[in-house]
């Protein structure tokens, strides 16, 4: 059993391995969000804190510093922020409001027959003056067994992310900030 184990985990840390011969792996993001909202937010950028990673374009992997995007993890962020709000129905023009962020997490951590998944996002709500309207942090984190394939790993990254993103749009403190002074 103990075999098996140690050749699971070969295959994941191959798969990654083999993702950093390129300069960098391309993640696609898709909306996922049902939340129906209305308000107009101008989107910032939101800051990569670099938990568990060396540059802005790494992902956070707590034993094996190698994945790489083609775009730095924050405006992989501030991205996926903008198109789950269209999705929602938020305007990201004319705004009495702007959203920043600060993502302090965002990793994939392989282990023994699982890979542990992170996203933990800080969301700050301002209104046009820089008075704080809302501020709050999200954490997602869960496992996947079996995940030996960078395709599944993007996924079950791009899910984590989403479901962080869907904590904020279905926050009622948030969604109460942007009826009553983000319209």
């Amino acid at each position: 059993m103990r075999f098996i184990q140690v050749a699971a985990l070969s295959i994941v840390c191959s798969s990654f391995l083999s993702a950093c011969a390129a300069p960098g792996v391309t993640m696609d993001y898709s909306p996922k969000t049902t939340a129906e909202l209305k308000g107009e937010i101008a989107v910032n950028h939101f800051n990569y804190l670099k938990a568990h990673a060396s540059d802005d374009n790494e992902l956070g992997c707590s034993k094996m510093r190698c994945l790489h995007l083609t775009e730095t993890v924050g405006d992989y962020v501030t991205n996926a922020v903008k198109r789950e709000f269209r999705q929602a129905g938020v305007s990201l023009k004319n705004s009495q409001c702007s959203l920043a962020g600060e993502v302090n997490e965002f990793s994939i951590n392989p282990g023994f027959g699982s890979v542990t998944y992170k996203a933990d996002i800080r969301y700050i709500l301002n209104n046009s003056s820089g008075k704080t309207l809302f501020d709050n942090d999200y954490v997602v984190e869960f496992d996947a067994a079996g995940t030996y394939d960078l395709h599944l790993a993007f996924n079950n990254l791009n899910k984590a992310l989403s479901d962080n993103i869907d904590k904020l749009l279905n926050d009622g403190g948030f969604v109460s900030s942007i009826g009553k002074r983000c319209q």
